[in-house]
């Protein structure tokens, strides 16, 4: 499926506010035997959806990023490659615990994948 997307134009979060997402989508493109064409790049995926809604172009972003679209105009098609992924990691300062900062680690925890 990605091949066929080798003559669109891209949109991609910028690499220096999201490298991993950013070099993901170049590695993905890559192994499907292309380099994608970045017509524009954007610093957070809201910003990448709605140049896609502008028109602008294609993206490959995360799988939550659904929730930030603006209509029902836009597809999204998940991606079967299990490769296509990209881990999340959290951090936090031990001197700023508060109960949020507890509850929201509890969660990751308890949703990370095995």
């Amino acid at each position: 499926f990605l091949r066929e997307l080798a003559n669109e134009l891209f949109i991609l979060n910028d690499r220096s506010h999201s490298p991993a997402t950013f070099d993901k989508v170049i590695t993905l493109c890559a192994e499907a035997g292309f380099s994608p064409r970045i017509g524009s790049t954007a610093t957070v995926a809201s910003g990448v959806i709605a140049l896609v809604e502008a028109g602008e172009g294609v993206a490959i972003l995360p799988e939550g990023a659904k929730r930030l679209r603006n209509s029902d105009d836009l597809s999204f098609i998940p991606l079967a490659d299990r490769e296509a992924s990209i881990d999340l990691v959290i951090a936090w300062s031990p001197h700023h615990e508060n109960p949020a900062l507890g509850s929201f680690i509890e969660l990751a925890r308890r949703h990370k994948r095995k």
